[in-house]
């Protein structure tokens, strides 16, 4: 949303039920803490200068230690992202902290909400939160928690724990008319 639209839009759904906002001055202004993730641009900067997704996702985890949560679907979500994001995990679980969890964005959000879970599984991570997010509202969360109920046990999945796992990010849907 824009202007001024942005910030009704984001008290409307606080005021509403959502948790939270990732608008930091309508935060400020209700008194709740933001929520969020980085953007895809973050790691698309960080690659531009030479770095690395990696590089990106360690950068945000030293500023945000206790609350971090990595979007994984820059690149490859399943070659890189949730790779990536695993051992950035890892190093904060040495420094004493504990990961919140990772952000899908694009592509089939329950088969890749299935086969991240199977990758956090192995590697200890079972109670880190999937976040799923990209123009969803009740119909799509809908959708994907069907398809989750269908596929997720072929894979070794418990479908109503990763259903439980799940975090919806919806903000176009709310926030402006479709």
């Amino acid at each position: 949303a824009q202007d001024l639209a942005a910030n009704a839009g984001a008290r409307a759904a606080i005021i509403g039920g959502a948790n939270s906002t990732s608008n930091v001055g309508v935060s400020a202004i209700l008194g709740t803490q933001p929520s969020g993730t980085h953007a895809h641009s973050m790691i698309e900067a960080f690659i531009a200068l030479g770095g690395s997704e990696l590089d990106a996702f360690r950068a945000y985890a030293e500023e945000y230690p206790d609350s971090c949560t990595l979007l994984v679907d820059t690149i490859s979500t399943l070659e890189s992202g949730v790779p990536n994001a695993i051992k950035v995990f890892e190093e904060l679980k040495l420094k004493g902290h504990k990961p919140v969890g990772i952000r899908l964005d694009s592509g089939d959000l329950a088969y890749l909400s299935i086969q991240v879970a199977k990758m956090l599984d192995k590697a200890g991570f079972s109670d880190t939160k999937i976040v799923l997010s990209n123009q969803l509202d009740e119909l799509v969360i809908w959708q994907i928690i069907t398809q989750i109920r269908e596929e997720a046990s072929r894979y070794g999945v418990e479908p109503e724990i990763l259903i439980n796992r799940l975090t919806y990010g919806v903000g176009t849907r709310m926030i402006t008319s479709a």
